[in-house]
This record gives structure tokens, sequence and C-alpha cells, in this order.
């Protein structure tokens, strides 16, 4: 019995040679070269910390300053819109009283009540 010819036998090509080419082609060259290379890495690392601690310097300056002033703001309109339906309430209830509607006289006592 005779065995049929594979199609590495039909071209010619030594099965070893294939293997080694296929295995140059999958390698990556920079990689090779990088692993060779002897790299001080702690100039990186220096680099690297004094950038990030400069940018979040900066960061939290630029957030901080602007969260204060914010709430800050925040607050002043608050207290205004309160001061103002505080002021808006007492108006409703003195009309209240004027025509004497029971109802709504209690009604802004208790909002009075709770503003204050």
């Amino acid at each position: 019995l005779k065995r049929p010819e594979t199609s590495s036998e039909k071209s010619g090509i030594d099965l070893k040679q294939l293997n080694h080419m296929v295995q140059d082609s999958l390698r990556d060259p920079q990689l090779d070269e990088d692993e060779n290379e002897e790299v001080d890495e702690s100039e990186y690392l220096s680099e690297l910390m004094s950038l990030t601690k400069d940018s979040n310097n900066e960061i939290d300056k630029k957030t901080k300053e602007p969260e204060k002033s914010n709430a800050s703001n925040l607050n002043k309109e608050i207290v205004e819109l309160l001061e103002n339906r505080l002021k808006l309430y007492k108006q409703g209830l003195n009309e209240a009283v004027e025509v004497n509607d029971t109802s709504r006289t209690r009604r802004y006592n208790r909002a009075i009540k709770t503003l204050e």
C-alpha cells in the first residue's frame, strides 16, 4: 500500500521550514527588541508621578473653587426664595383674615410656621 501524497510533499516545502516561517511571521519584532533592552523605568515613573501630581493639584483647585461658589450661590438663592414665599404667605394671610376665610387662614398660618 502506498500512502497518498500530502500537500506539503507535493509543493516540496519541508514541514520544519514551514513551521519556522510561520513562527517568524507571528513574532512581533518590536516586542523582541524591547525585551532585550535594559530600561531604567525609575525615570519614567518619577516623570509620571510629577505629571499626575501636577494635574491632580490643578484639577483639585478647579473643582473645589467652583463648588464653594456654587454652594454659596445656591444657598443664597434658596434663602431668597424662602424669604419671598414667606412674604407672600403673610400677604395672603392678611387678605384671608380680611375676607374671613378660615380655611385659607389656617393653611397660610401652617405654611408661615413651617417656613419660619
